[in-house]
């Protein structure tokens, strides 16, 4: 850097003309290269020379990989006898800079015990590499340049839709952790909390849970919650899974065998106990899987559920349109539903991309649905369909996502706006939302 600024000066003096200066290519990799930058440089070429992207993670690169611009000292390579044991999470990412040949230094960093990455080129900085004693690992994150390539003419279409396709995958599972873990869990709380204020049930500690029931005393309840049914009338326990679910005890005034389709009519994870002709007994699991409809329609109470906690909060009316990336919610997990939608079959809905579906629902001039449609969105950046011509939508979720880089004033988690209108364009491109308050 320092012998870049001695050329200039002596240049301006008259003492060496510019021309006899050589820049280094690659001083920046000594100078600026940060790992998001050295990584994003590197997925550029690997991405437009014909790699692909192995997953997408639903959020910003992590920085942890390690930069190599001198390829032969131990602060930046690791020791060569430890590369064999650097695996899971001792393994390391490298970024070679171009100017090595990363075919010729790739025993530096990694071997076929270790789980290591190492990114570089070959071919005098030309071709993008990736190589490894195993797996290829490619991840794309939410700031790394295929975002950027996704909407770049020089991309090629295969690669665009490749882009698109997993973005938009991996868009999907971050909405419906969103939907599972933030709004759907919260809205089993509530019906929980309602059962209790109803005077039907309360709720009990894992100690209490072991002396509510016989077959609990033996068993470590530490951490476990409990529900104790005093009045199982009109009372159906929410289907809750892993570390969302309870342990239900049933009154011994009633039958827990004849009361288990009532109170838990899906397969559950929540544990079942009570007392049958007497005894003690611990339900088996119910078989019986949700029903996909059923499963749409709780995600669609939950949603009103959540939209009406800022129902009361007045905004000043506008209207604002919006470039967002659009996608099927699902939620069609095999192991939790049955898929009913054949039970049906003049709804074809499912079967139509997004682009399709949209396109019949805002069928009319400009865009505009026929009539009322609303949406609600679910954190800062999505929202969801909850109502199409004034009724719930039928299976799929829609979603609407903001693309990167929009500017929208506030958070508008949890409130429901009118569609006015959607502008669609070619498939797996984002669509122009006009959206009213």
């Amino acid at each position: 850097m320092f012998s870049v600024f001695k050329s200039i000066v002596a240049k301006f003096r008259g003492e060496a003309p510019l021309a006899d200066y050589e820049p280094d290519p690659y001083w920046d990799w000594e100078e600026l290269v940060t790992p998001h930058f050295g990584y994003n440089r590197w997925l550029e070429d690997y991405l437009m020379q014909g790699g692909r992207i192995t997953h997408f993670e639903p959020y910003r690169y992590p920085g942890n990989a390690r930069v190599v611009s001198a390829s032969h000292t131990y602060e930046q390579i690791p020791h060569k006898e430890d590369i064999p044991t650097m695996q899971g999470p001792a393994a390391r990412s490298y970024i070679l800079s171009p100017k090595y040949d990363a075919q010729e230094l790739a025993l530096n960093f990694i071997s076929d015990e270790s789980d290591n990455i190492l990114y570089g080129w070959v071919n005098d900085g030309e071709k993008a590499v990736v190589l490894s004693g195993g797996n290829l690992y490619v991840p794309g994150y939410t700031d790394t340049v295929d975002k950027e390539l996704v909407r770049r003419a020089d991309a090629p279409e295969e690669l665009r839709q490749h882009i698109r396709e997993g973005a938009g995958k991996s868009r999907e599972q971050v909405i419906m952790r969103v939907l599972r873990r933030k709004i759907l869990k919260r809205y089993n709380d509530s019906i929980i909390d309602g059962i209790v204020a109803a005077g039907k049930a309360r709720k009990l500690s894992g100690e209490e849970l072991q002396a509510a029931h016989p077959k609990f005393a033996g068993i470590d309840m530490w951490g476990a919650e409990g529900l104790y049914i005093t009045d199982p009338e009109n009372v159906t326990i929410p289907p809750l899974f892993g570390a969302f679910s309870l342990y239900v005890v049933l009154d011994p005034k009633y039958d827990v065998i004849e009361r288990q389709d009532a109170l838990m009519p899906y397969f559950t994870h929540n544990t079942l106990a009570g007392w049958s002709v007497g005894e003690p007994v611990v339900v088996p699991f119910q078989e019986r899987k949700m029903p996909l409809s059923v499963g749409q329609q709780e995600y669609l109470d939950a949603l009103k559920w959540f939209a009406n906690l800022k129902a009361d909060e007045l905004e000043v009316a506008w209207l604002k349109s919006w470039t967002m990336d659009i996608g099927h919610v699902g939620i069609d997990h095999t192991h939790l539903y049955d898929d009913d939608s054949q039970d049906e079959p003049g709804d074809t809905a499912r079967s139509l991309s997004p682009w399709e579906y949209l396109g019949e629902i805002f069928s009319e001039e400009g865009g505009t649905p026929a009539g009322e449609v609303k949406l609600t969105f679910t954190d800062a950046d999505t929202a969801v369909l909850t109502t199409i011509n004034g009724e719930d939508p039928t299976f799929p979720l829609v979603s609407f996502t903001f693309t990167p880089l929009i500017f929208r004033e506030g958070d508008l988690t949890g409130n429901t706006y009118s569609i006015e209108s959607v502008k669609l364009t070619s498939a797996g491109e984002p669509v122009e939302v006009t959206i009213r308050r």
